[in-house]
Formats: structure tokens, C-alpha cells, sequence
């Protein structure tokens, strides 16, 4: 159950669901909030940024982002949310969309406080008739809110590839301990 977007200065895209039984936090999630780098075909955060949270699909609006084949191995990058105060087991990176039959699934990684996390690839149906959620899940405990965050979704090498991967929406979420 969402519990309504917290509307503060440096986190203007963040939503509250209520946490484990007898947990301290609640958890939170994490919107993109700006394009950090342009390399995508179409890359704009605010296609993306929709306040969905898997597997609900219902308050997507349409618009998307897309790498195509001559965004081959490149990483597109959105800084986020920073979040309010709590300690976190993990975050896990979400996102909702398709690849083309010959593009390879994507990567992604997150930029905490300075430091980039290991690359995890996402399994995304194939097909504009197949979009759905995946999620890759990087392990704590963190304590936000955070100094910095960067979200990065990565085309993979695909020579050859001749299909786009298309996003809907990307989110962090922060689950309790």
C-alpha cells in the first residue's frame, strides 16, 4: 500500500509503502529525477519516472525511452532520489520493458555515494507484445538518505543486433532490514 510521495527539496520523486511487520523503516522508492548523460536514442528521465511500483502497470502514461542498434554498450544514466532517513538491507533496481528479438538483455548497476556497484543483467520478455518487470537487487545494509545516486541501465555489446530495447519505467526500491 502506498502511502503518498514525500514532497521535500532534494527528493521531489519519492513514495513510502509500509515496511515488514515490526520492521523500523518503511520502504521507499526511488525515482529518477534527472538525466545524468544523454547517449540513449530517446533517454528523457520524465518518460520514465511514472509513480508505478511492480507489478502494477496501471499508471503508465505511454511514454518511454528506447536504445537502438547504434547505442550499442552504452550506459544511460539518471540521478534519483536521495530518500529520508532508515537503514536498508538492500535496494533493487526495477525496471518495466522489452527488447527486440536480437538485443541482448540489459544491465544495470547503481552509483551510491560515489561508488559504482557491480553491473547485473535484467531478464526482459521479448516482443512488444511481452513488456513486463525485472530487477536486479544490490545488497547492503545502506542508510539513507544518501550523498548521491545514479541509475544506470546498459545496452550490452550486441554487433549485429538490429532491435531496440524499450524502457516504460526504472525505479529504485529501498527495502527495510
Amino acid at each position: 500500500m502506498l502511502i503518498g510521495p514525500a514532497i521535500t527539496p532534494a527528493n521531489t520523486r519519492l513514495q513510502y509503502a509500509a515496511g515488514p511487520a515490526g520492521a523500523g523503516s518503511e520502504t521507499q522508492y526511488l525515482r529518477p529525477t534527472s538525466n545524468v548523460n544523454t547517449l540513449w536514442n530517446t533517454n528523457a528521465y520524465t518518460s520514465i519516472d511514472e509513480e508505478v511500483v511492480a507489478p502494477d502497470t496501471s499508471a503508465l502514461d505511454g511514454n518511454m525511452i528506447t536504445a537502438n542498434k547504434n547505442d550499442d554498450s552504452e550506459g544511460q544514466q539518471w540521478g534519483a532520489a536521495l530518500g529520508d532517513a532508515g537503514t536498508y538491507a538492500s535496494l533493487k533496481l526495477w525496471i518495466y520493458g522489452y527488447r527486440g528479438g536480437t538485443a541482448p538483455n540489459p544491465t544495470g548497476r547503481l552509483n551510491i555515494n560515489g561508488s559504482w556497484q557491480s553491473a547485473q543483467a535484467f531478464s526482459l520478455g521479448v516482443g512488444a507484445g511481452s513488456p513486463g518487470w525485472s530487477s536486479v537487487t544490490f545488497t547492503g545494509p545502506f542508510t539513507l538518505p544518501l550523498s548521491s545516486l545514479t541509475i544506470e541501465v546498459a545496452t550490452g555489446d550486441h554487433p549485429g543486433a538490429t532491435d531496440s530495447i524499450v524502457l516504460y519505467a526504472v525505479y529504485v526500491e529501498a527495502v527495510p532490514e
